[in-house]
């Protein structure tokens, strides 16, 4: 039997090596442009300092005592003429993560700690931020001005580069018509080689994809990292008193194409957020599975359910997103075109092209130029592009698996749930702790672990019990005190007891000290 392999030609040759050549060609034409006119800005600025918005980070939090306080401590640092603000919402972790973020709120004017509690916790980073943006909007500030008020998150592990990182964002926002942004995104733990694929993904596919939709049809993705809503246009997404979808497994996608469909202009910051990528096949797996069960949400909800045919927004930004939404598409064509290829080669079917084999290589390895030129606007030297560039092709190919695993999720109808990318950094600490005194409870009660309520009632069965009772165990088992928090709390005391009393402190057993 000869089947025709034409359309998938035709397919690929659309659908990818014509894409890939406008992104390359475009890219050349808007970096030349951009360098230009970044010069030029840095001559002679323009802009009003006076009208740079306000800008509240919010970091939604999960677990995160070992990279929290460094970043906090990154953002909080960066120079901005304007407002700068940062707001950690934790969603009720059991590690000392909420310790930390007591003791930073009682140092710091403008950064602001909102615990959340179960029910409501742990149910998605969608409604992290729906909660934080409520708290903002009608609790803590609600007599600010929505349309100079820019909303940003972060990851728990999202640093800013470049000094001038905000104040660039700052300014993109001084145009009254930009309703969101998006930063480039770096990976930090490059001494990996997943973390270091990972690298080249973002800086060259995703870097250039960004700067060139920018240029074109105003419709840049947003994404978990460094991405930045006006408040009004928050405001005039919302929806079943939601901003971001609780149930999207990439709410930052879906918000982004809310935004978009309602005549709003994302924009392309042209600065670096730098966070961890995950370090292990595995961590890499269940984080893409995860995005690409998103995006196939986010493809049947607007592609499939016509929201972007029916939106009253340019056409060229409905091919945009048609396109951008559908991507997911390729990998199982590749998977059909392998299959034909195996049984052709076993004889059970005769293959027939009228392309050649040449045309054939050429147009399936369209984004190699790509790639290569993506190495080379992010600085990375000759010797790396040499070693990276053959091995990220490979790598690309991990998202065949990944989408086939996420579609099967979909068609079977499986519940959407939210799975928390693993952390590699070590916590040592960004500030000296400096408590008021050695006694366990006022160490306590100043980190924000306890209440003095709690701990009078801890004191209070104790006395009961006749001391018989460990007040650790009190604490922990009948109080609800984690175990973690409590033994944080401990080494705080030791290392000022060890000051104190070097001799004598060692060793301490919390179930036997009194507070």
């Amino acid at each position: 039997m000869i089947i025709s392999t034409d359309i998938f030609t035709y397919f690929f040759l659309i659908f990818c090596g014509l894409y890939n050549g406008i992104l390359f060609f475009s890219f050349i034409w808007f970096s030349v442009s951009l360098e230009a006119f970044e010069n030029k800005k840095r001559t002679n600025p323009s802009i009003d300092k006076t009208d740079l918005p306000t800008i509240t980070i919010m970091i939604p939090l999960l677990n995160e005592e070992n990279v929290v306080e460094n970043s906090i401590a990154r953002l909080l640092g960066m120079p901005y003429e304007g407002k700068l603000e940062v707001l950690a919402v934790d969603d009720n972790s059991t590690d000392i993560t909420p310790v930390i973020l007591s003791r930073l709120s009682k140092n710091k004017s403008n950064f602001y700690y909102l615990q959340r509690n179960k029910p409501r916790a742990q149910i998605g980073k969608g409604d992290v931020l729906n909660q934080g943006y409520d708290y903002l909007r009608y609790r803590k500030f609600p007599d600010r001005d929505p349309d100079n008020w820019i909303i940003g998150v972060f990851d728990a592990d999202g640093r800013p580069v470049e000094k001038d990182f905000f104040s660039r964002a700052g300014e993109l926002f001084v145009d009254s018509e930009v309703s969101a942004a998006q930063c480039g995104v770096r990976i930090r733990n490059k001494s990996r080689l997943i973390a270091s694929l990972q690298d080249v993904e973002f800086s060259t596919f995703s870097f250039i994809t960004q700067m060139v939709r920018d240029n074109t049809s105003g419709a840049v993705a947003l994404g978990g990292n460094g991405q930045f809503i006006r408040a009004s246009s928050l405001d005039s997404v919302r929806a079943d008193d939601r901003y971001w979808n609780n149930t999207a497994l990439t709410e930052d996608l879906e918000i982004g194409t809310r935004i978009l469909l309602s005549g709003g202009r994302i924009r392309f910051i042209n600065r670096w957020v730098s966070q961890e990528g995950v370090e292990t096949f595995r961590a890499l797996f269940k984080q893409r599975i995860r995005w690409a069960w998103g995006a196939l949400q986010v493809f049947i909800s607007y592609v499939l359910g016509g929201k972007i045919l029916r939106a009253s927004i340019p056409t060229r930004r409905k091919i945009d997103l048609h396109y951008y939404l559908s991507f997911w598409i390729v990998p199982f064509v590749v998977i059909a075109t392998l299959g034909l290829f195996l049984l052709d080669q076993i004889n059970v079917i005769t293959i027939a092209n009228r392309f050649g084999l040449i045309f054939l290589l050429i147009n399936s390895f369209s984004f190699i130029p790509l790639i290569l030129m993506g190495l080379i606007w992010a600085g990375i030297s000759w010797q790396r592009i040499l070693y990276l560039a053959p091995v990220t092709i490979v790598y690309t190919y991990h998202w065949i698996p990944v989408l086939f695993v996420a579609f099967l999720k979909i068609i079977t109808s499986r519940k959407p749930h939210w799975v928390k990318t693993e952390r590699y950094e070590e916590y040592t600490g960004h500030e000296a702790y400096q408590p008021q005194g050695t006694k366990l409870g006022d160490i306590l009660v100043d980190l924000g672990i306890c209440s003095p309520d709690l701990i009078s009632e801890a004191l209070e069965q104790q006395s009961l019990g006749g001391h018989r009772e460990l007040l650790g165990e009190i604490l922990t088992d009948e109080l609800g005190l984690t175990k973690s928090k409590l033994a944080y709390a401990m080494d705080v005391q030791q290392g000022l007891l060890r000051d104190s009393y070097p001799e004598e402190a060692f060793p301490i057993n919390y179930n036997y000290i009194k507070i």
